[in-house]
């Protein structure tokens, strides 16, 4: 189970250092949008014990076509 980038990381400390707790909803939308065209491999957020949403988000990586793949 991957989670997400530290930029995503960030951006949920600030919207959250700005007093501004953020829904599971609009998380969802944000790893939605930050994985864009590619579309997103899992894309999932439940509450934790402080009702702080815990997002789960990995988007699809696109192999180049002369690579090849190894799963992890």
């Amino acid at each position: 189970m991957k989670f997400f980038f530290m930029t995503f990381t960030i951006l949920t400390t600030n919207l959250v250092a700005a007093g501004t707790n953020p829904t599971c909803e609009q998380m969802m939308q944000e790893c939605t949008e930050s994985c864009g065209s590619r579309g997103t491999k899992e894309n999932n957020c439940s509450y934790g014990s402080d009702q702080q949403p815990l997002i789960n988000c990995a988007c699809v990586y696109i192999h180049p076509a002369n690579e090849t793949r190894t799963e992890e």
